[in-house]
C-alpha cells in the first residue's frame, strides 16, 4: 500500500463491479482462484471491453499452462505464490509508470 490507494475485493464477481465503477484504477492484480467468479472469469469479461489497465496475475498454480492461459489474455506478469511484497511493489512501479 505504498503509495497508493489499494481496492480489495473479496470475489470475482466483486473485482468486476470495482473496475467499472471506479475510473482511477492504474493496475490490476488479481487472484487466478476467486470465489464466484474465477480470475480467469475476470480475464474473460475484462478482455471484452478492451480496459487498457496493465494486469498482473498471482496464483499458487505454476503449471506451465496456467502461465500461459494468463498471458493469452496480455497479463503484464505471472507472479507465483508464495511472493516477496518488495519484488511486487517493484513491479507495480515499473507498469503504473510505463
Amino acid at each position: 500500500k505504498q503509495g497508493y490507494v489499494v481496492l480489495e475485493a473479496e470475489n470475482g464477481e466483486e473485482a468486476v463491479e470495482l473496475f467499472f465503477s471506479d475510473k482511477t484504477i492504474s493496475l490490476i492484480i488479481l487472484d487466478l482462484m476467486m470465489p464466484n467468479i474465477d480470475g480467469f472469469g475476470v480475464l474473460e469479461y475484462i478482455s471484452g471491453r478492451q480496459l487498457n489497465i496493465p494486469i498482473m496475475i498471482i496464483s499458487g498454480d505454476n503449471s506451465k499452462e496456467t502461465i500461459n492461459r494468463a498471458f493469452q489474455y496480455n497479463v503484464v506478469d505471472v507472479i507465483e505464490k508464495p511472493f516477496d511484497a518488495q519484488k511486487i511493489k517493484d513491479k507495480m512501479d515499473r507498469f503504473i509508470n510505463l
